[in-house]
């Protein structure tokens, strides 16, 4: 006689009474019905029984990407409400191990009776879904299969015209759970009343959204990875600013208080998980609030690798070296102290690669401008109310569907994209009197980018933004940059003025030379001698003193400066007489500690 064991009974809510006839034939001794996967075992008719798998889930399409690899397949099923889920999951995840696959499923809805996962793997490899679609690894910009520009979503792809209407699918090596977040409610026109119209005339909120806005451009613009980290002791604004970005791709919920539904992220987390985020964010902003809340004494190395785009090589279970992710992303982050000062807790210094990547920018307690304190905190609630609950991850894929309406080529796009940016750049450089060393021209594209982003948002969603407050809002941006003493100081200057301070900070690290009599000995800590008119460094204590601008860069602006001694064309070190014998020291002029 048949029996069914654990039988659980689905609400029938879905719209097709029977969504998963589009998987087609099922694998041999399988069924499904809204009671769920069942398999069937025995031989004679009086022996057949059925054993509950899992609710109702089926495979809807093989998956592969255009080269070949990534293989997988697109997922479908109901929970227990009767509720459609889908999700792609690569064939390799079939022959892991570990439960983690069924646990990842059942945490997203899914009915499995526990100790059948083996047989849930066995289901879903066994299927042979007709339909084949093409997958990716990673969000963002891709191309179809007749290589027009594509932008893909979690759950859904946007295209141009000419493209074709095959779905592009978001396959990840593993499920993300930062992705989660990438939702969206409410509309456009919502969003722009809740919050657009709210921060017209809020330039730092302003620029926080389109900031946000540009991460897509990234690629077309030719511009590297890099961000803005916006710092001061207010303790309002900072966050609402980056609740702000984060809603104009997801959820703009406060990571303090619901990290579980926020695409912005907290610093509190480990290098490998930064990774994983960064990875999940490709072509888009990369949002983390308080920089006080990292724990660790590699905080450089961490932000370093962020805005490299390469994640670390790793070695699989079978000793072969799995690819690195990679990513292009605008970074967005705040804090009480600037990332230089973080990084100096660590006894190290912000390198050149950082400094023109990351920008620092103070706000003091300036952020929400013309309110008093009450009015202020009153638009910070109205603002995060808004993101959390009523309107959220509309504008960026409205922004993109109209640019690639406009734009349906590659080339089309970057040309577009590369104009503007170039529109933008000589309309900041006219506001900077002076010379603009080369460090600041990299900082100045990426505010070009901004107010480039910011010129055709207005343009294509009609935004009831006047330029003149789109050129404000990065302009004031651009301005607390600039005011912060060093944003125009050459890299030059930069690397002499530590020198410098560093000479003056050690001068007891210097002993007394005497050219005749006398030892010439150094103690374990000393770097060179004082002689008359010059500090003669050791080759270990030149080395030190330039730290990590370099022994090359810094000995070669001492001597175009007149500050070193070169006696020898091939030779940086001169020959200096102490206690009756020669050595070689870098000579220099102790001008140097007045200059």
């Amino acid at each position: 006689m048949q029996t069914i064991k654990n039988t659980i009974d689905f609400h029938d809510s879905c719209e097709n009474a029977e969504p998963w006839l589009e998987a087609g034939d099922l694998p041999y001794s399988f069924s499904i019905s809204k009671t769920g996967v069942h398999k069937e075992s025995g031989k004679d008719k009086d022996e057949k029984h059925s054993e509950l798998i899992c609710g109702p889930l089926w495979v809807a399409a093989r998956t592969r990407g255009t080269d070949g690899n990534n293989h997988g397949m697109l997922v479908k099923w109901l929970d227990r409400d009767g509720e459609l889920h889908e999700r792609c999951i690569k064939q390799s995840r079939l022959h892991d191990q570990s439960t983690a696959l069924a646990q990842d499923l059942a945490d997203s809805g899914l009915h499995i009776t526990p100790g059948k996962e083996g047989q849930l793997k066995t289901y879903l490899a066994l299927s042979k879904p007709d339909l084949v679609l093409q997958s990716v690894e990673r969000l963002g910009w891709s191309k179809d299969r007749q290589g027009k520009p594509a932008f893909v979503r979690p759950t859904k792809t946007i295209t141009g015209a000419g493209a074709t209407n095959e779905r592009i699918l978001f396959q990840p090596p593993s499920y993300s759970p930062a992705v989660a977040a990438m939702t969206e409610k409410g509309d456009l026109e919502g969003y722009i009343k809740d919050v657009i119209e709210r921060i017209a005339d809020q330039p730092i909120l302003l620029f926080s959204l389109f900031s946000s806005l540009s991460a897509p451009l990234l690629k077309n613009s030719a511009t590297e990875n890099g961000g803005f980290h916006i710092h001061g002791e207010t303790t309002g604004g900072k966050t609402t600013g980056l609740q702000i970005a984060a809603s104009v791709w997801g959820s703009g919920a406060d990571p303090q208080r619901r990290p579980e539904d926020a695409l912005c992220q907290t610093w509190n987390s480990t290098a490998n998980g930064l990774e994983g985020i960064a990875a999940a964010h490709n072509d888009l902003p990369l949002c983390f609030d308080e920089i006080g809340k990292f724990i660790g004494d590699n905080f450089s190395e961490v932000v370093y690798n962020i805005i490299g785009g390469t994640g670390k090589a790793r070695m699989t279970a079978e000793i072969a070296h799995r690819k690195p992710n990679t990513w292009r992303t605008l970074f967005l982050s705040t804090g009480e102290i600037s990332i230089a000062d973080r990084i100096k807790q660590d006894g190290k210094k912000m390198k050149d690669g950082q400094a023109v990547r990351i920008v620092d920018i103070p706000v003091g307690d300036s952020l929400i401008l013309g309110l008093d304190m009450k009015a202020a905190a009153e638009l910070s609630d109205t603002l995060k109310n808004a993101v959390t609950d009523r309107n959220y991850g509309v504008l960026g894929p409205a922004f993109i569907k109209a640019l690639l309406a406009r734009c349906p080529d590659e080339e089309t796009l970057s040309r577009e994209i590369a104009d503007l940016v170039l529109s933008a750049m000589e309309l900041l450089k006219a506001q900077i009197k002076g010379e603009i060393p080369q460090r600041a021209v990299r900082v100045l594209k990426r505010f070009a980018l901004v107010l480039a982003t910011g010129y055709l948002a207005q343009d294509l969603l009609e935004l009831p933004l006047s330029q003149k407050q789109i050129e404000k809002c990065v302009v004031h941006v651009m301005n607390l940059w600039l005011g912060n003493g060093t944003a125009l100081i050459s890299e030059a200057d930069q690397a002499i003025e530590h020198f410098q301070a560093f000479l003056q900070e050690n001068q007891h690290r210097f002993a007394e030379g005497n050219p005749v009599g006398g030892p010439a000995q150094l103690s374990r800590t000393d770097i060179g001698y004082k002689l008359p008119g010059f500090l003669c460094l050791t080759k270990a204590g030149f080395t030190e003193a330039c730290g990590s601008w370099g022994v090359e860069k810094v000995r070669g602006e001492l001597l175009k400066r007149g500050f070193l001694t070169k006696t020898e064309p091939d030779r940086w070190e001169t020959k200096v007489l102490l206690g009756g014998k020669q050595q070689r020291l870098y000579k220099v002029d102790i001008k140097i500690l007045e200059d």
